[in-house]
């Protein structure tokens, strides 16, 4: 074999693996993005879960959805994702009962508690946990709107990846190998069949995501707790005078199940 020969082989080679392994390693990239993503939407959900949860407790609280309703309203906060099902998750409630000198009081302090555990973790969907300072947070923390940001992202790399079409790769290659162009010379053989059905371009492209399939709620970031704590505690009194002995049997279920969780905890302990 000429020389020329030799350097033109060996030219094709090193240029076909150049190519093989920017195409392909485009779409690996791909696809351990969109692994990476998968994984941190799941997070995020336990995440929102979580909130549902918490929004149940306080719905509990207000013994329906009417009363939560207005307090949400009074607080100048858009009540529709926050309206659950009231549910006193055992797992929720702190670890001792909340004391205060009348059954009033009593009940504002679970109000007060309820409104902070729930603050917290609509922040932390929203901004991320904050950690020794309020203003540090763990970067790789999912919330909300990093995984919005990171799902454009990586549609955009999907967008480059299906324009580069599987066949193009495979016409631009052929250039490169002389037997192959020969043999279709010959035979007659084309990829025009290829051209005119694209199938191959159609099952190797990536689905871009729909974020809005994901189901991850936009819940609306709440006001400090001290910025509003006179207002709930006006609200909560108000609720309790009015409806008295439905308070009572919520913060008496409450404490049963603080006391249960109390005696299971001695019982692990022993």
């Amino acid at each position: 074999m000429p020389i020329n020969d030799d350097f033109t082989d060996m030219l094709a080679e090193e240029v076909l693996t150049d190519m093989a392994s920017s195409f392909f390693g485009s779409r690996v990239k791909v696809d351990e993005m969109i692994e990476l993503f998968d994984q941190l939407v799941q997070t995020l959900k336990q995440k929102q879960e979580k909130i549902e949860s918490i929004a149940g407790l306080i719905t509990f609280l207000f013994f329906n959805k009417d009363i939560a309703k207005r307090f949400y309203r009074l607080i100048d906060v858009s009540p529709e994702l926050l309206l659950e099902e009231p549910k006193c998750d055992p797992e929720l409630l702190p670890e001792k009962q909340l004391s205060a000198l009348t059954g009033k009081g009593k009940y504002t302090k679970y109000l007060f508690w309820g409104y902070e555990t729930l603050e917290d973790a609509i922040t932390s969907y929203l901004e991320g946990s904050p950690k020794t300072y309020p203003d540090e947070r763990d970067k790789t923390e999912p919330t909300y709107k990093k995984i919005k940001h990171m799902s454009e992202i990586i549609n955009e790399q999907i967008r480059k990846v299906n324009e580069r079409s599987a066949i193009g790769a495979l016409r631009y290659t052929r250039e490169f190998n002389p037997e192959s162009l020969e043999k279709e010379r010959i035979t007659g053989g084309s990829f025009a069949d290829i051209d005119s059905s694209n199938k191959l371009d159609r099952n190797m492209s990536f689905e871009p995501i729909d974020f809005d399939s994901l189901n991850l709620k936009k819940y609306p970031k709440l006001p400090e707790f001290k910025s509003i704590k006179s207002n709930i505690a006006s609200f909560g009194k108000k609720i309790y005078s009015e409806n008295t002995d439905k308070a009572k049997e919520v913060i008496s279920e409450i404490e049963n199940e603080i006391n249960k969780k109390s005696s299971n905890g001695l019982m692990i302990d022993d």
